[in-house]
C-alpha cells in the first residue's frame, strides 16, 4: 500500500518460470526468503543488476542463504550468518527487546540523510561486513549501524534457546545492518546497477513499518533504487485509524436507544408540557 501510494506498481516475478526479470521492472525486491535461491536464479539476478538493474535484498537472520550471500560477496559485501543483539539502554524507552536493535547512527547516503536524529528499528537482524579492498567500479556505503553496546551471535539458528556474548567468537559492535551499493554496468548502455541490503525483512513488516522512521527508511531505499531521489524525505505521519469495538448486545442497546428511545423521550416530554399547559 505504501508503494502504491507513491505510484509504484507491484507485481510478483517468478524466476523459475521464465528465468528472466522483465525489462520494465524498475526495482526487484527479495523480501525475506526462507529458502536459498537456486544457482540459475542467482545468475538471473546477477545479469539483471550488472545490466543496470536495481534490487532490494532483505535477508533475515537464521535463514541459510549461501547462494544469495555469494552474490553479495561479488560486490564486496559479506552477509554474516548471525543475530544482532543490542544492549543499548536508550532502546528501553521504546519498550523494545535487545534482539530489536534501535538505530540512530546513519551513513552519508541520500537514503538516510533525512533521518538524522530519528530512530529506526531492525528486529531480528543479521549483520554485514564491507570488504576493505573494493573491487574496481564497485562502491558500498553503510546505511545503518548499531550502538557500541551491541554484539552478534555468530552461527545463529532459530533453535537457540539462549544467546549471550561469547568472547573470541562473537563480534562487538557497532555492526552494519543495512548498506547500499553501486556496481559498474555492462553492455551497450553501461548503466550502473544499484542494490540495498537489509539484515531483516521485519523492518518493512506491517507491525514495524510505522515505528518511528521505519517507513521513511524503506520508502527512501525504494526511491533511491528507482532513481526517484526527489521523493526521498521524511513523510507526514499517517493518521491513525480509530475503531470502536462493540458486542452484539451493545449494538442492540445502541439501536434501541438511538432509533426508538430518544425519539420516544422527546415525544413524552412534549406530551407532558402540553398536558401541564392544558
Amino acid at each position: 500500500k505504501q508503494l502504491s501510494n507513491e505510484n509504484y506498481q507491484v507485481e510478483p516475478v517468478l524466476l523459475m518460470q521464465k528465468m528472466a526479470i522483465p525489462a520494465d521492472c524498475t526495482v526487484t525486491v527479495i523480501a525475506g526468503p526462507q529458502n536459498d535461491y537456486l544457482a540459475p536464479e542467482v545468475d538471473v539476478l546477477r545479469k539483471y543488476l550488472e545490466g543496470g538493474g536495481r534490487a532490494l535484498l532483505m535477508l533475515d537472520a537464521g535463514a541459510e542463504l549461501p547462494n544469495l550471500a555469494k552474490l553479495l560477496s561479488e560486490w564486496n559485501v559479506t552477509a554474516r550468518n548471525d543475530l544482532v543483539i543490542d544492549m543499548n539502554p536508550v532502546a528501553q524507552i521504546f519498550g523494545t527487546s535487545p534482539a530489536m536493535p534501535l538505530i540512530v547512527k546513519y551513513g552519508a547516503s541520500p537514503i538516510v540523510t533525512p533521518l538524522t536524529n530519528r530512530a529506526t528499528i531492525f528486529p531480528l537482524s543479521r549483520s554485514f561486513e564491507v570488504a576493505k579492498e573494493s573491487k574496481p567500479g564497485v562502491s558500498v556505503d553503510s546505511l545503518c549501524e548499531t550502538s557500541g553496546e551491541s554484539y552478534d551471535v555468530t552461527d545463529f539458528n532459530p533453535k537457540m534457546e539462549k544467546v549471550a556474548f561469547r568472547p573470541g567468537k562473537d563480534l562487538k559492535g557497532p555492526l552494519v545492518v543495512a548498506l547500499a551499493g553501486t556496481i559498474p554496468g555492462e553492455g551497450e548502455k553501461k548503466t550502473a546497477g544499484r542494490f540495498v541490503a537489509l539484515g531483516t525483512s521485519l523492518v518493512a513488516a506491517n507491525s514495524f513499518l510505522n515505528f518511528q522512521s521505519n517507513r521513511d527508511f524503506v520508502m527512501n531505499s525504494i526511491n533511491w533504487l528507482s532513481a526517484d531521489e526527489d521523493l526521498i524525505s521524511v513523510r507526514p505521519k499517517p493518521p491513525e485509524a480509530q475503531h470502536l469495538a462493540m458486542t452484539a448486545q451493545q449494538m442492540r442497546q445502541l439501536l434501541l436507544l438511538g432509533v426508538f428511545g430518544i425519539p420516544l423521550l422527546i415525544v413524552a416530554a412534549g406530551v407532558m408540557v402540553w398536558w401541564q399547559r392544558r
